[in-house]
């Protein structure tokens, strides 16, 4: 008997077999016991090799000590043997020198060197084999350890070390010599060699890798059966290596640790150590440890390959003996397998009496007992399943005439719980069908005010009444608000209500189309009724049926009026043209704009703009009018024509240079200033590059990007811009971010500010005159204090020495000369001319000292009536002190001419400032005549002369002079003809100022090229306020 199962058989791998698991299992439980059995073997041999190794590292180092030894006491008895030989005691130098010669040469190779000192420590004698030491080589070893050790009558043996004379290694070793009475009188130095030493040594087998060195009692490597070694590391400290800690008693060294550590040369080593008898050293030898264990790991490698052997024997027995027990477990598996797939008539056939043949009887049992269930279950199943068939048909045709349908379909029992809805409910509520169909209330769906409402409904349909269609504001899965129509009707079964169905329609759609319908019409006649612009629309026959209030004012009439009249009938429209254009656009059905001026049909005058439309509406031509009054647009264009106008008028009259750039650097406005600095026109500049038109301006362009893209302004003062006429000029560059209606740009403002630079230069000049001045003043009255010393003693000393006064007659009485005497000799020796000088000398000093305190002086607010030709007196004393005047030219070399009015003419003034405007005369002039080298005889001719109201002063000179354009410029601030630095161009345009501001005077020049140049100065005799200033100003 068969039947359809969902159980196949399948094949078990091999490593998940239970033969296999067990197998493996007793197999590892046997290769534990082998291992560590295998190990403790090891760990026996191990220690038995340790033991073995040390043992035998230890005979080594006792043999090397041996060796060691003995070389050492055999070249301490040969020391004494040969000094006794030779009596060194009771020779000369000569001889000593010759008897250590000796020694050497009878135990060739034993000693490097040989030292003779005295009971002072001295080195008396001194020999090499290779080396011949000189008297001045020989040294003094009083301090050192072996002359210590060796004075109290012992033995000495150093550590090992470089002999100066043969280079070789060797070692130190001292005897002391003594005389009859028991006291050292000298001490004789042998340096062993140490290479045949380690000859001896070497023929100590230590391994076949192994070797031995030597420590000092600190733990430093003193030798090494390897000289190279030593000479690398001599000296270096070993006492962290466990046989020389040991040694130097650091650590408590025992036979139970193995010895192994990184040596000499950093590879793990076995090391012992043991002390060398009569010296402070000890040896250590040292095998590394992968020869000293090397027969261990043999053994080991021997050990391992028995065990690997043991364990695959054993794994190939276990696996034999569980081939019978799996044999039977795979025949159960296959009859299982065989009855999972319908073979209920399979019998397991197993021989024998033991557990798996009673397992295999009640298996077979069991199958039987099966069979028989499974029989009558196949009955009732063929019966359930056509059932369900039935069921399952209806079911789906349902369910895809549901899902077809646009709208939700659902259906729900008495309490109001969803049995059932479609798809479609994701589509519009945004839940899934799984999320519907599980128990949820229909009423949770609806918002909550509508759902008492729709649940008084659902009891009007359950009761047989027919509502028809309801509206209800629907609540998303996401919250949204959707509105919806629900239409339903009642269950019946077995002839009672048992629920309700229906279906869902969407309504948010058509909400928004109606919504959006509702406002465009809404908009259009808020647009039409409201809209400044006349609106009319004309129907085929040419009736007016729509017009807006707009329309009506501009033809003045009521929306009446204008409702009632035909186009085809209104005269002003064919007086106009309109009409005929009226006619053209609805027959041609293209929009057309035509401009009329005229008086409408009601008296109206207007200047209009019509706008004609082609307009079907309900398939018929209408036309649309639309009306602009002109007259409103005219006084606008004429407005910005007049703001347009203005501005240009305000950005051409402003003294900067205006400059519009877009982002390209292209110039969109162009002043007039920009026109005059350039000599470009606004025409020619526009639209073309900045560097081309304005190159001085081209460096701007990053400043504009710069401005453009942080909306700030951007300014940079005093750029140099050119010279003018020679004269340089400074502006301040200033640009102006422009953004409007998505166009980019700058406006670049150049301010002209020379002007202001040379005035602060000039502030800067005049403080700096301040601060000259009072340090001047300063200095005047402290050189008056010792000038007025020097003219008084040298005024009493003529008077002591020349007058015969009596008290001058007594002391040179008393001197035993008389004043005669004294006098002929001062005469003879012209002391009276020196003594008239130094007074001279001394007053002339203080004439100058007086007029520089009075020019620097503070200028006093009120002038006063002063004589002229004082005034230009002590203006010349002072130029010729002036110490710009010495630096620069010999004020002394011109020849001043005084030709002054004999009348001393008076005039109101104020002193200092008229110096200071008569000095800078002076100053130019030598400037000007120094630099002219063909004027061998340069003059200033001063004038002074008094006319009616005023008085006249002139300064004239005979320098190179000036031509007609200079003239006309020397009065202008800031202009000069000297070189850069010589000079700011302010001294004659302060000098004007002074004079004609100040004294209410008038200040000319007149001069021409190689004739020199006469300054004139006029100055009213009564102060400014009762004079006229008419006669002021530049001729």
């Amino acid at each position: 008997m068969t039947f359809q199962s969902q159980t196949t058989s399948r094949t078990i791998p091999w490593h998940k077999r239970l033969g296999t698991k067990l197998g493996w299992a007793l197999s590892l439980a046997m290769a534990i016991t082998m291992v560590a059995m295998g190990a403790g073997l090891v760990y026996i041999a191990q220690d038995n090799q340790k033991r073995l190794i040390r043992e035998l590292q230890m005979r080594n180092a006792k043999e090397v000590a041996r060796l060691i030894s003995e070389h050492v006491e055999d070249a301490v008895s040969n020391l004494f043997f040969y000094a006794d030989l030779v009596s060194l005691r009771e020779i000369d130098r000569q001889q000593q020198k010759r008897a250590l010669e000796y020694i050497l040469i009878n135990r060739p190779g034993a000693f490097n060197e040989l030292t003779l000192l005295d009971s002072e420590g001295l080195e008396i004698v001194k020999v090499s084999k290779t080396y011949t030491y000189l008297h001045d080589e020989l040294g003094d070893l009083s301090r050192t350890e072996m002359f210590g050790a060796v004075k109290t009558g012992d033995a000495y043996i150093g550590s090992f070390h470089e002999s100066k004379g043969s280079g070789r290694l060797s070692i130190p070793i001292a005897i002391p010599l003594k005389s009859i009475n028991g006291k050292v009188k000298n001490i004789l130095l042998g340096d062993l060699n140490a290479a045949r030493l380690w000859q001896e040594i070497s023929q100590v087998e230590i391994g076949g890798t192994g070797y031995a060195y030597i420590v000092n009692s600190k733990g430093r490597l003193v030798a090494h059966q390897n000289p190279a070694r030593i000479l690398e590391q001599h000296g270096r400290d070993l006492s962290s290596f466990p046989p020389v800690a040991n040694y130097l008693g650091l650590l408590q060294y025992t036979q139970g640790p193995e010895p192994v550590y990184h040596g000499l040369d950093g590879e793990r080593v076995v090391g012992e150590y043991t002390s060398i008898p009569g010296t402070k050293w000890a040896v250590v030898v040292e095998l590394p440890a992968k020869e000293a264990f090397a027969p261990l790991r043999l053994m080991e490698y021997y050990l391992a390959g028995l065990i690997l052997v043991g364990v695959l024997a054993n794994i190939v027995l276990i696996f034999l003996a569980m081939k019978r027990p799996i044999r039977a477990i795979n025949k159960l598996s296959a009859n299982a397998n065989a009855i999972s797939n319908g073979d209920l008539d399979s019998v397991v056939a197993i021989e024998g009496d033991d557990e798996i043949s009673v397992l295999a009887n009640a298996f077979n049992s069991m199958t039987s007992q099966l069979r028989a269930l499974i029989r009558n279950l196949q009955q009732q199943i063929e019966q359930q399943r056509k059932t369900e068939r039935a069921l399952r048909s209806s079911e789906e045709r349902f369910r895809d005439l549901a899902d077809s349908l646009p709208q939700i379909v659902f259906e729900a029992d008495l309490d109001g719980t969803l049995t059932f809805i479609n798809k479609n409910v994701s589509q519009v509520l945004g839940y899934a069908q799984e999320e519907a169909n599980s128990g949820v209330q229909a009423l949770n769906f609806l918002a909550p005010e509508d759902r008492e409402r729709a649940a008084a409904n659902i009891q009007r349909v359950l009761s047989g009444e027919y509502i028809g269609g309801q509206e209800y504001a629907a609540i998303k899965k996401n919250g949204d608000r959707a509105p919806i129509m629900i239409h339903s009707s009642r269950v019946i079964k077995n002839g009672a209500p048992a629920g309700f169905r229906g279906i869902i329609i969407d309504l948010t759609e058509q909400k928004a189309n109606e919504r959006k319908l509702a406002n465009a019409l809404a908009f259009n006649e808020k647009i039409v009724y409201e809209s400044p612009v006349g609106i009319l629309l004309y129907d085929p026959g040419g009736q007016c049926i729509t017009a807006n209030q707009a329309a009506a004012d501009l033809v003045g009439a009521s929306l009446e009026q204008v409702l009632s009249l035909n186009y085809h009938k209104i005269a002003s429209w064919k007086e106009t043209g309109l009409y005929q254009v009226a006619l053209k656009v609805v027959k041609d059905r293209i929009p057309m704009r035509h401009t009329m001026i005229g008086v409408s049909t009601f008296g109206k005058k207007f200047i209009m703009d019509a706008q004609l439309v082609p307009f079907v509406m309900e398939e018929k031509p209408h036309l649309l009018l639309m009306l602009s009054d002109m007259r409103e647009q005219e006084k606008a264009q004429e407005e910005v024509r007049r703001l347009r106008n203005l501005l240009a008028n305000i950005v051409n009259s402003m003294p900067s240079v205006l400059v519009g750039v877009d982002l390209e650097g292209k110039v969109t406005q162009w002043n007039m200033e920009a026109e005059r600095v350039t000599g470009i026109s606004a025409e020619q500049a526009q639209n073309r590059l900045l560097m081309d038109v304005f190159p001085q301006l081209a460096r701007e362009m990053g400043k504009v990007r710069q401005a453009i893209a942080q909306r700030a302004p951007k300014t940079e003062a005093r750029i140099p811009t050119g010279q003018v006429e020679g004269e340089v000029r400074y502006s301040d560059v200033t640009v102006f971010p422009l953004v409007a209606n998505g166009i980019q740009g700058a406006v670049i403002r150049v301010d002209d500010v020379t002007d202001r630079v040379r005035i602060e230069e000039m502030m800067i000049q005049s403080e700096k005159m301040l601060s000259v001045g009072g340090l001047a003043a300063g200095m005047a009255h402290e050189i008056n204090n010792p000038l007025a010393g020097i003219i008084q003693n040298a005024q009493v000393l003529k008077n002591r020495t020349i007058e015969l006064t009596p008290k001058n007659q007594q002391a040179a009485e008393e001197c035993g000369v008389t004043m005669d005497v004294i006098r002929s000799y001062m005469e003879k020796r012209n002391l009276v001319r020196m003594i008239d000088s130094i007074h001279s000398s001394g007053v002339r000093a203080g004439q100058i000292v007086a007029n520089m305190l009075s020019f620097s002086r503070k200028s006093e607010a009120d002038g006063a009536v002063q004589p002229i030709n004082e005034i230009l007196e002590k203006t010349v004393e002072l130029a010729s002190s002036d110490y710009d005047l010495k630096k620069k030219f010999d004020f002394k070399r011109i020849k001043i001419v005084r030709e002054y009015d004999s009348s001393n003419p008076e005039a109101w003034c104020q002193a200092s400032k008229i110096q200071q405007v008569v000095l800078n005369l002076l100053r130019n002039a030598a400037y000007a005549m120094a630099e002219d080298p063909s004027n061998a005889a340069p003059a200033i001719t001063l004038r002074t002369a008094q006319q009616s109201r005023m008085v006249r002063i002139e300064v004239e000179d005979n320098g190179p002079g000036m031509n007609e354009k200079t003239r006309k410029r020397v009065f202008e601030p800031f202009f000069t003809t000297k070189n850069v630095g010589a000079g700011t161009g302010l001294g004659l345009s302060v000098s004007y100022f002074i004079i004609t501001e100040d004294h209410g005077g008038a200040m000319s020049v007149d001069s021409k090229p190689g004739q020199g140049a006469r300054f004139i100065i006029r100055l009213p005799l009564k102060p400014p306020s009762a004079h006229a200033l008419s006669s002021s100003g530049v001729n």
